[in-house]
């Protein structure tokens, strides 16, 4: 092909080029609608800073219930696990052996009165002939020694009564305490050790009071100073509060008052043990051993702006929230974000205002700029929930 024919040729390629780009037609821009967006004001709620720590319900009273005599165990008078109060008549050792040394003590004892009631007259006796010179000194002497000894023998014989009394007084177990009584350790017939020896004494059975129990918790250090710091800006009689939730409960809704605080860190843990006490409903839901968690506030209650946890999202890392501003307009807006505080609303330390409006649903489908038509709602709670 010769240089001017290819010319020719480049020259048709580059007008045909041309002329279909002028044939292409710029697109169209179709704005969207604006989407509804529900949206809600933040709410004013009053708060407490706290924290949570892991407990251990403990019982206020436990008593092991141990015979003080020994003897065969003749009855049991209660049935495990059953309600009992103080007073109460729960095993009966066999009385016959202490009934008789009742008896026996009783004897001795009138037999040294009766020996004191001659010994009197003798003394009464001694002391007149003495008046009269037909009585000699060692006589009188001997008398009055006896009297003496006879008195004291009366003393002795009156402390055996009573010890006879109260042993037989302790064949019969009694409940020291009101509480739930647990299983019996010794069945009739056997041979009961009494508490002479109390290491070796004979275990009944146990006995824990029930209206009220402990809750233990252990506080880091860093904590108790917030607390010791707060009780000292409280009136004497405002008590702390521990706020309690059991294994399978939501939030807490057992109040403890926190009635002890160690007077010293264990400098192994860094921590310092806490005790509350709390009613236990009906007597019957709280039992030793039982896993709990203790929320205790550390600040006076104050006013602050919350909002539902499902208007939070999270953006790289960061925790914000789509404000819908005065031109209907979604703005991104990074908050500061405080504790849970019940209801699934959550407390917002920075960020927002009390005016603003927080986008609360179709999250999803907002970005920054957007055009919105808001609709005012109550703040939603947790999924489920009844609105705030």
């Amino acid at each position: 092909m010769s240089p001017r024919n290819r010319q020719l040729v480049v020259w048709l390629a580059l007008s045909a080029a041309l002329g279909g780009c002028q044939r292409v037609k710029t697109p169209t821009v179709v704005e969207l609608p604006p989407l509804d967006t529900p949206v809600a004001l933040p709410v004013e709620k009053e708060i407490a800073d706290y924290e949570e720590y892991t407990g251990k319900i403990m019982a206020v009273d436990r008593v092991n219930i141990m015979a003080r005599v020994d003897g065969y165990l003749s009855e049991i008078l209660f049935k495990p696990g059953e309600m009992v109060k103080k007073g109460d008549l729960l095993f009966v050792i066999d009385r016959r052996p202490y009934k008789m040394a009742l008896d026996i003590a009783k004897g001795q004892l009138q037999q040294a009165e009766a020996r004191v009631a001659r010994l009197t007259k003798d003394y009464a006796r001694v002391e007149e002939l003495i008046k009269r010179n037909a009585g000699t000194a060692e006589e009188f002497d001997k008398v009055a020694g006896d009297l003496v000894e006879a008195k004291a023998g009366v003393t002795t014989a009156k402390a055996n009564v009573e010890q006879a009394k109260l042993n037989l007084e302790f064949a019969e177990v009694k409940a020291p305490i009101d509480g739930r009584i647990g299983r019996q350790m010794i069945t009739v017939g056997n041979l009961v050790q009494g508490a002479t020896m109390p290491s070796q004494a004979s275990v009944l059975s146990e006995l824990v009071s029930v209206d009220k129990v402990y809750v233990f918790f252990d506080v880091p250090e860093r904590d108790v100073l917030r607390y010791r710091r707060t009780m000292g800006d409280r009136p004497k009689s405002e008590s702390l509060i521990a706020d309690v939730g059991l294994y399978d409960e939501v939030g807490y809704p057992h109040k403890a008052v926190v009635d002890y605080m160690a007077e010293r860190l264990d400098t192994g843990t860094g921590t310092q043990l806490f005790r509350g006490v709390l009613d236990n409903p009906k007597k019957i839901l709280l039992a030793e051993g039982m896993f709990a968690r203790a929320r205790v506030a550390f600040s006076k209650p104050y006013k602050a702006l919350t909002i539902s946890e499902r208007a939070v999202v999270s953006i790289q890392g960061n925790k914000c929230v789509y404000v819908v501003n005065d031109k209907n307009q979604i703005e991104e807006r990074m908050v500061e974000l405080g504790r849970p505080v019940g209801q699934g609303l959550r407390h917002i330390k920075a960020g927002v205002n009390q005016d603003d409006r927080i986008a609360v649903a179709n999250l999803q489908r907002l970005m920054p700029g957007a055009k919105v038509n808001p609709s005012v709602v109550p703040m939603p709670g947790p999924p489920g929930a009844t609105a705030h």
